[in-house]
């Protein structure tokens, strides 16, 4: 009989133990924000408005992607290995978590986006709020799906390398993410539609490095 995978139950365990340390993060954004707008109401002129909730998390949401993933190379590899579960279970359920923290950050921040713009509008204070993302198209959410995504792996890489390597092959990873990093950069400078393809391609890139990175690390228990 072929053994069952057990991927969906170590997705679904990360998911859940990350999304612990998210909520607070989603509550610190949204406090810091509340802030932001109250001291912009006595300060904003015609020239200026605020940031959505969205555009505004998406800087910070990079730091703390690249933290997380880091915590949990460090803190969940050595663990489920140690319970028994393969590296490919391993690493296909704590991508599968992954993606599905990224999904939850994004499309909680676009909903607290329009709810922040609805609340506004009802107070006539709308005019505290850039309407640009409002006006602008879905493409922007899978850009900032895909860029989260993108540091997410990028800090899970920078984990493994250090986790296998140690501290002087895992400089190397972290000078491979900064040149990750321009080059994405570049790519949203130039278009949307190109930064979308080059995190997309770089995503791949990531997965399979990673899966051959952890294919056969030597587990510290």
């Amino acid at each position: 009989m072929k053994p069952t995978a057990v991927f969906p139950k170590v997705a679904k365990d990360m998911y859940l133990e990350q999304m612990k340390w998210t909520v607070w993060y989603l509550v610190f954004v949204l406090v810091t924000q509340i802030v932001h707008l109250y001291s912009s109401y006595f300060t904003i002129d015609d020239n200026t408005a605020v940031k959505g909730i969205l555009v505004f998390l998406f800087q910070s949401a990079k730091v703390y992607m690249i933290v997380i993933a880091i915590i949990s190379v460090n803190g969940f590899l050595s663990y489920y290995v140690g319970q028994g579960v393969t590296r490919r279970d391993f690493w296909a359920g704590s991508m599968l978590a992954a993606l599905g923290l990224t999904a939850t950050i994004t499309f909680s921040a676009v909903i607290l986006t329009y709810l922040e713009y609805g609340i506004l509008e009802m107070f006539q204070l709308s005019h505290l709020l850039s309407d640009e993302f409002l006006n602008g198209n879905g493409w922007l959410v899978i850009q900032y799906l895909l860029n989260i995504f993108f540091y997410y792996l990028a800090g899970y890489l920078i984990g493994v390398g250090f986790y296998r390597f140690h501290w002087i092959a895992g400089i190397g990873f972290v000078a491979f993410f900064l040149l990750s990093v321009s080059a994405l950069e570049w790519s949203e400078k130039y278009s949307l539609g190109l930064n979308i393809l080059s995190s997309a391609a770089a995503i791949v890139l990531f997965l399979t490095l990673l899966r051959q990175l952890t294919k056969n690390i030597a587990v510290k228990l």
